[in-house]
């Protein structure tokens, strides 16, 4: 069977479209993994914040604060890291 002109245009779109979605998945899980890789470094500061001898909540509170500050186009950020420290006893 001949295919038309428009037939292989439609074709391009689709595949075009198909790319683009592709693309926007793919940066997502790049932005999530980027989250993640802060989150480890920020507890790793956190333990030297420890060894150097801050107290933890002021080693949690520098770190988390500096990270939302960082990243604040991340609107996930601010879900994850609403926590209080030493669960909540004050």
């Amino acid at each position: 069977m001949g295919y038309s002109q428009n037939d292989t245009k439609r074709e391009t779109q689709y595949r075009f479209e198909k790319k683009k979605k592709l693309k926007k998945r793919v940066s997502f899980v790049a932005r999530r993994r980027e989250l993640q890789l802060k989150m480890e470094n920020s507890q790793r500061r956190m333990k030297v914040g420890e060894k150097k001898g801050r107290n933890e909540e002021e080693a949690i509170s520098s770190t988390m604060s500096s990270m939302l500050t960082r990243d604040h186009r991340c609107d996930f950020t601010k879900k994850y890291l609403s926590f209080t420290p030493n669960n909540g006893q004050s």
